[in-house]
């Protein structure tokens, strides 16, 4: 059960990077700085950091136009869903 509990805290850590990083981007949007590629970005959403790349979409109001963002969050967020079902019912 541990595991488990290991493996939830690191989506966790990762998903609070990944809105970190979209956050940090629209600050740069805002003040006309260099961007964080959208390739990075949508790459760290597609490696399991849907929830906070979802999150970061709606609260920083960021990247909303184009829906490669929001698509690449939801299929995230699928493969999540998939990945914990399958992670409980191993036995551990």
């Amino acid at each position: 059960m541990t595991k488990i509990y290991f493996i939830i805290a690191l989506f966790g850590l990762w998903n609070f990077i990944v809105f970190l990083l979209y956050a940090f981007d629209k600050y740069k949007a805002k003040h006309q700085l260099w961007r964080i590629s959208e390739k990075t970005l949508l790459i760290a959403t597609l490696c399991l950091g849907g929830i906070g790349g979802l999150i970061a979409i709606y609260v920083c109001q960021h990247k909303i136009r184009k829906s490669i963002f929001l698509a690449t969050a939801l299929l995230s967020c699928m493969m999540i869903v998939a990945f914990f079902g399958y992670l409980t019912s191993l036995p551990f």
